[in-house]
């Protein structure tokens, strides 16, 4: 598919990967959000796309850790470069990522996105983080506001990690000021840590068809942040090759007394799937306040080897709604509501196949448990048509 402009091109090629050649005449290949469609955009002042290979980066790395030259200082400058441009990572390239430059500590290293209304454009682009002993890392550290990461495969050390301590090493850490950052068709693995983490009370991230594969601790984990969406894709596999609890695909989970709060939270169409820990949870903290929506989400053979359920809401201060969900096949159960967790709500909500037993509610609230006029799941069959009926209705996909 081309795009006219200039005496360049844009074109979206592959199945999977958007390709932008030779923009001209200051065009650029941009989503317009109103058209749902790519097109050739202008842009004043110059075309807004920024090879990063143009600041040194080479991108030769076999996908090996320690393999290849260290391209962090050249995408780093390139960012600080072009402040609110698109930094393109050409297809194909595997790029060697190196944290800790700042020590064992938080925003201490990696790709520091610290200039608004930048994005990196990794569609087909591969980073690998160099083996470290490091408690705390972020390969790609979000600190501004309106920046997005699109596309790109981000491997983290986990394998080859030589530290034994600590749990906060991220693929994508999107902390304080990095309002209204959107990552799309993201995959994060194999970080010592979680895939992605929310923290330091950034509004409106969105998250949309990321996945987070086989990382230590949580796919994802929403400590401090208002009014996050998740939207579709899959966290999985959490703590199959390393793990340290809680383990879940998806936590929400600001810390006791700290001041940290997740205030509208939104995570629909999800699947989590094959972790240790719980599918998805949240878990209030006492002097903390969770308001989250979780819907249209399929959680499935969670909780191996820790005997956790598909869907756990547990904790004071805790208003989670869980709507049109599905839980099946989990360890230890399907949808556990805890008995201090009297804020929860369930609508339409299904649990079949599950170890111990599919709904739980220990709650001492008025919370309708399983949904009125609904008998207990355990005769409705989960299956993939019924999951995409139930997004269909909700409006989250067509057809």
């Amino acid at each position: 598919m081309s795009f006219g402009g200039g005496s360049g091109s844009s074109s979206i090629s592959g199945s999977t990967d958007v390709v932008l050649s030779s923009p001209t005449n200051s065009q650029v290949l941009g989503y317009n959000t109103s058209l749902a469609k790519w097109q050739n955009q202008t842009v004043s002042g110059g075309a807004s796309f920024v090879s990063v290979l143009s600041y040194g980066a080479v991108g030769n790395s076999n996908g090996t850790a320690g393999n290849g030259t260290d391209d962090t200082a050249a995408i780093n400058a390139a960012i600080t470069a072009n402040p609110g441009k698109v930094i393109q990572f050409p297809a194909g390239h595997t790029y060697r990522i190196i944290t800790g430059q700042s020590g064992d500590a938080d925003h201490s290293g990696g790709i520091k996105l610290n200039q608004p209304g930048t994005t990196l454009f990794c569609y087909g682009a591969t980073f690998v983080m160099d083996i470290s002993p490091y408690q705390h890392y972020q390969m790609v550290d979000v600190t501004a506001a309106d920046c997005a990461v699109l596309g790109g495969r981000f491997i983290g050390d986990l394998v080859a990690h030589t530290g034994s301590a600590g749990e906060w090493g991220y693929g994508i850490s999107i902390g304080a000021g990095a309002h209204r950052f959107t990552a799309e068709n993201v995959y994060a693995k194999y970080c010592w840590g979680d895939g992605f983490f929310i923290w330091e009370y950034p509004s409106d991230v969105s998250l949309v068809n990321c996945i987070a594969d086989n990382n230590r601790r949580q796919g994802l984990s929403i400590i401090d942040a208002l009014r996050p969406r998740v939207a579709g894709g899959a966290y999985i596999n959490t703590g199959m090759t390393k793990y340290t609890g809680p383990g879940a695909g998806i936590d929400i989970e600001p810390d006791a007394g700290s001041g940290r709060n997740v205030r509208d939270a939104l995570i629909s169409g999800v699947t989590a799937s094959g972790n240790g820990g719980a599918g998805i949870m949240t878990a209030g903290q006492t002097g903390a306040v969770i308001t989250a929506t979780i819907t249209a989400c399929l959680t499935a053979g969670n909780g191996i080897g820790h005997g956790l359920p598909g869907l756990w809401v547990v904790g004071v201060g805790n208003t989670t709604e869980l709507i049109s969900c599905v839980a099946s096949n989990n360890e230890a159960g399907g949808i556990i509501v805890a008995a201090d967790a009297v804020g929860t709500h369930v609508t339409a909500c299904h649990a079949r196949g599950n170890g111990g037993a599919d709904w739980v509610n220990n709650s001492t609230s008025t919370v309708a448990f399983p949904v009125p006029g609904v008998a207990k799941q355990t005769g409705v069959p989960v299956t993939a048509a019924g999951v995409h009926a139930a997004l269909v209705n909700l409006g989250l996909i067509t057809g």
